[in-house]
C-alpha cells in the first residue's frame, strides 16, 4: 500500500468499514455466519456432521485469500477454534494450509474470556484479580486520604473493569457474585474512618450502590431497549411476550419459561 489514513482521524473508521465490509458477503457465500467488530472477525457454524468442518475450512480459505489480495495480514497467533456444546468436534482447521488452528477450551473475545461450557467463572476470576490490583494501587499511590477523591479514582479505574459487558457475562453463582462484590467491599473498608462500619452502612454513607444492584439496573435497561426496539437486536431471540392478559397492568409483560440448566447462551442476543 502506497498511502493510508492518519490514525485517530474522524473519517478513518468509516473508510475502514468500507474497506472490510465486503468480507461479510464473501464468507456468507460458504454458508458460515460471520461477525465483525473493527478488525476482529468471528466465524461460527452449527456443526451437525464432519462435513460442516469442510464448510468452515472453505470459509477460512476465502477469508485468507481476501486478506492476501488486499494486503491485510491475518494474525494467526490470535486465532483458535472453540467448540461449544456437549459433542466436541475435533478437526484440523488451518490458515493457508500450514498454520493449524489450536482447539481451545478457553479463548478471548473482545477482552472477555469465553469457555466452551459458556460459564463466566474464568472471566470473572481474571477481572476480579485485575480490579483488586488496581484498587490496591489507588490506595497506595495517592498521598491524599480524601474520601471523595479516592472514590472518584475507584469509579474511574476500578468499577468500569468490573462492569464491562456484564449483560453478557454476569455472574450467576454465589461464589462469583461474592468475588466481584469483594473488590468494592475491601476498597470501602480501607477508606479513612469507615473500617468499623458494616458494608451496608458504608454504602449508605458513601452514597454507593452494590455492584449486584448496579448489574440488575443495567440488565433491566437493556431488557427495555430490546423489547421496545431501541437497539438492533431481535426481541424474539431473547424474550417472549406473555400471552396471558387477564392480570392488571400493561400489555408488554414477558413470559418467563422454566429453566433446566445453570448456564445460558451468552451470544443469544446476537446470533441470528
Amino acid at each position: 500500500m502506497l498511502s493510508g489514513i492518519v490514525q485517530g482521524s474522524g473519517v478513518g473508521p468509516l473508510k475502514f468499514v468500507i474497506y472490510i465490509n465486503e468480507l461479510i458477503d464473501i464468507v456468507r457465500k460458504h454458508g458460515v455466519y460471520v461477525k465483525l467488530f473493527a478488525d476482529n472477525v468471528k466465524l461460527y457454524l452449527n456443526v451437525t456432521s464432519i462435513s460442516c468442518m469442510y464448510v468452515m475450512q472453505n470459509a477460512i480459505d476465502a477469508l485468507h485469500q481476501w486478506a492476501e489480495l488486499w494486503q491485510l495480514s491475518v494474525s494467526v497467533e490470535k486465532c483458535s477454534v472453540l467448540s461449544i456444546g456437549k459433542q466436541i468436534v475435533v478437526s484440523s482447521l488451518s490458515i493457508a494450509k500450514k498454520n493449524v488452528l489450536p482447539v481451545n477450551t478457553l479463548c478471548r473475545d473482545l477482552s472477555i474470556l469465553i469457555q466452551n461450557d459458556l460459564k463466566p467463572s474464568a472471566h470473572i476470576h481474571e477481572v476480579v484479580s485485575k480490579a483488586q490490583k488496581r484498587a490496591k494501587c489507588i490506595l497506595r499511590s495517592f498521598v491524599s486520604r480524601d474520601v471523595k477523591f479516592l472514590l472518584r479514582a475507584y469509579s474511574a479505574y476500578v468499577r468500569p473493569l468490573l462492569e464491562y459487558c456484564t449483560i453478557v457475562c454476569s455472574p450467576s453463582l454465589i461464589q462469583d457474585i461474592e468475588a466481584v462484590e469483594s473488590v468494592q467491599r475491601t476498597f470501602t473498608k480501607r477508606l479513612p474512618a469507615l473500617c468499623n462500619y458494616s458494608y451496608v452502612e458504608r454504602l449508605k454513607r458513601l452514597e454507593l450502590q452494590s455492584l449486584q444492584l448496579r448489574r440488575l439496573h443495567l440488565d433491566l435497561i437493556w431488557c427495555y431497549k430490546i423489547v421496545f426496539q431501541c437497539v438492533n437486536v431481535n426481541m424474539s431471540d431473547s424474550f417472549q411476550l406473555n400471552s396471558y392478559t387477564r392480570t392488571r397492568g400493561h400489555q408488554d409483560k414477558l413470559y418467563k419459561p422454566s429453566g433446566s440448566h445453570n448456564i445460558y447462551d451468552i451470544y443469544g442476543c446476537f446470533l441470528p
